[in-house]
Formats: structure tokens, sequence, C-alpha cells
């Protein structure tokens, strides 16, 4: 009967860390984030209350992976469509969407699921964001 009381102990234990892991999609997308930061970009999660009107009810979490941009004295925020290409690598293109602000350049980014590969074409979005001058016609 004492083995049967270890048996259950061991099963608790063992499914309690097994829990507090992070599963396999947890951690392809920490490697996904990993990536972006070590090539320079920020990653922060968005909240749906901070989310522009314009991005579409989804399943997974938002993130908005975004590169500083110097000193700007606007503090309008401009929402740029994704290019046609990049739409098409991701697949659906609801899911992406540029962002112009106040001293940076970033995308809000629906990481559900999240790809690895699309992860270079998105940097190198924002980085072109961050080249394009701001023209007052796209406020």
């Amino acid at each position: 009967m004492a083995w049967l009381w270890i048996i259950v102990g061991v099963v608790f234990i063992v499914g309690t860390l097994t829990w507090l892991l992070p599963s396999p999609w947890e951690r392809k997308v920490q490697k996904v984030r990993s990536r972006a930061m070590k090539q320079g970009v920020h990653v922060r999660r968005m909240f749906s209350r901070d989310l522009p009107e314009t991005l579409p009810e989804a399943e997974g979490p938002w993130y908005l992976y975004w590169v500083t941009s110097g000193n700007a004295d606007t503090q309008d925020t401009e929402y740029i469509p994704p290019p046609p290409d990049l739409s098409a690598a991701l697949g659906e293109p609801s899911r992406l969407l540029g962002v112009r602000g106040p001293g940076y350049v970033g995308v809000i980014w629906n990481e559900e699921p999240p790809e690895e590969a699309a992860l270079e074409s998105v940097v190198n979005w924002i980085r072109s964001l961050r080249q394009t001058p701001e023209t007052p016609a796209s406020r």
C-alpha cells in the first residue's frame, strides 16, 4: 500500500512540473522573438484595447515588433498595410499591419501560428519603413 502512495505522489509531482514547462508552441514563439531581438527589434505584446480598429479579431495574441527611429516631433501614428509579397509569405494579410509613430517604426503581428521563416521578411519590412520618409498625404 505504501508503494501506491509513493507512485501517486510521484505522478502528482511530475504532472505539476510538466504543466509548468513551456509547450512546444511556446518554445517556438520564444525562439522567433529571440531571433528578432538579436536583430535589434523590440517585441511587446499588444492588448486588444491598444490595437487599431482596422485589425480583425483573431485567435492568437498580437505583438508589436518595432525599431526605434530617433526623435520624432509628431504625435500622429500612421498605419501602413503590408506589401503584397509579404502578405503572400505570411498567408493571411490581416495578420500584419505596419505602424509608424513618434520615435519608432514597427509592425503589429499576430503570431498565430508563428512562422520563423517569415521573420526575416518582417524585419526587412520594418527596416524599409524606417528608411521611408513620412508623407503628409499618408496620414
